[in-house]
């Protein structure tokens, strides 16, 4: 188990510096990096396998079960369009997800659970504080956009980042600023860990508009209105300062709530050579699905938007490039594994909810804005199939699934009295008592 921890964390780490280190560390290492990477997804995906039947119970393993099943179908009704190998590679990602979590879950069921959340906890700490410096200097560089991905390097994972800040944060706040209950959010607290959200204006993400606003509405304690209102202040505060600072780096703040740019942002856009909008491209989808219902069930094969790289692009991921660009999980899943592929993701990914043990009201809050965090990328990205960001939520997932902090506690009372147990004074016996 040992081994598997270490291979988790040398998987985890180098996913999190390659994309930095291919794109502006050495950009002529791309190749190599590619080739490792999908190293790290075999092992991964290895380890996941071979924990199966000791977690044959657990939803992520029947789900991987599940996924590989439909995945076979998919690259069985494709194998004239696609290939057998194209499919394999493209496979990868989502295949990565199932795997993280089976891989999370095994470490949580094992005597080093304690040790892995340690140190997981200390991996996001410093994840999210590389962030700045990386985003800092690349923003300087090339200016607010797409660019400004952190560690993640020039690639355009600067929505990941922002997704992930945001998720790290929420965890950090529930499990060092809440009170012992877990009712009550700590404001000192809550301002320290702000800081960790800088970046996020830096890379000109929209998203960060609706996730600090829920952020806020999920610390809110109702029962005692009287302490809304510093919340709400700091939030007032808050959302004023992302709104003015966005305005001064990316401009054009003040469009970001006008009608008609949401409808050509999300919806239909009728500029010529842009990319489609998210929405736009489901629709699209949906048109050309209803003239193929089995590629509509079945999906067009895995490995649509990979190549050009290890391997060549495929003819139909050429002829489907429009669907490229900028897309929700939603498409990426629809169009590569149809509608089986779809409906075993979304139930594995919303099933976290129904954790093991009773939670919290901050942990469960936790859960609330991952669904919310997940709900998003249907339509804004494909964040699961980022390598990082499945590992990352993977871990929170399961965090909550098995009980959050007030698990922690509860294991560490048991380990704390037996401590105490080992060293009560035996008294001694006295004269009187050996002689009798």
């Amino acid at each position: 188990m040992r081994l598997k921890l270490f291979l988790f964390f040398a998987i985890i780490i180098f996913n999190t510096l390659s994309g930095l280190f291919s794109t502006q560390i050495a950009p002529g290492a791309d190749r190599m990096v590619r080739m490792m990477t999908a190293g790290g997804d075999a092992l991964m995906i290895l380890m996941a396998i071979l924990s199966f039947f000791r977690h044959r119970t657990f939803y992520g393993v029947r789900f991987f079960v599940l996924f590989l099943v439909g995945a076979s179908l998919t690259v069985l009704y494709n194998l004239d369009r696609m290939g057998v190998v194209a499919q394999l590679n493209g496979l990868r990602q989502p295949l990565f997800f199932f795997a993280s979590l089976v891989v999370v879950h095994d470490l949580f069921m094992s005597d080093l659970r304690e040790w892995f959340v340690r140190y997981f906890t200390l991996y996001l700490i410093v994840f999210a504080i590389l962030q700045f410096p990386t985003s800092l200097l690349q923003y300087l560089e090339y200016g607010a956009g797409d660019e400004v991905g952190g560690t993640y390097g020039l690639t355009g994972g600067s929505g990941y980042v922002t997704q992930l800040l945001f998720l790290i944060v929420f965890y950090l706040l529930v499990r060092y600023g809440t009170d012992a209950d877990g009712h009550r959010f700590s404001l000192a607290k809550f301002i320290l860990f702000c800081v960790l959200l800088i970046p996020c204006v830096l890379n000109e993400t929209k998203i960060s508009f609706v996730l600090l606003p829920a952020l806020l509405l999920m610390m809110v304690e109702v029962r005692r209105f009287y302490r809304v209102i510093p919340f709400a202040i700091l939030g007032g505060l808050l959302v004023y300062g992302l709104y003015y600072y966005y305005d001064q780096i990316a401009g054009g703040a003040d469009t970001l709530f006008d009608e008609k740019f949401l409808e050509r942002y999300l919806v239909y856009d009728r500029r010529q050579n842009v990319d489609v909008p998210r929405i736009q491209k489901l629709v699209l989808l949906a048109h050309i699905f209803a003239k193929d219902l089995f590629s509509a069930v079945f999906g067009m094969g895995y490995g649509l938007f990979t190549g050009g790289h290890l391997l060549d692009a495929t003819r139909t991921g050429k002829a489907l490039a429009y669907l490229g660009g900028s897309r929700g999980l939603l498409l990426t899943m629809w169009v590569q594994g149809g509608l089986i592929g779809v409906a075993v993701m979304l139930i594995c990914l919303f099933s976290f909810i129904k954790s093991r043990v009773p939670v919290n009201s901050a942990t469960r809050r936790l859960g609330l804005f991952i669904v919310l965090s997940l709900v998003g990328i249907l339509v804004y990205n494909d964040a699961v199939l980022d390598r990082v960001f499945a590992a990352i939520c993977g871990f929170l997932m399961m965090w909550v699934y098995f009980g959050g902090r007030d698990a922690e506690r509860e294991e560490a009372e048991p380990a704390s009295n037996a401590d105490q147990s080992d060293h009560i004074p035996v008294p001694v016996e006295d004269e009187q008592s050996i002689n009798r």
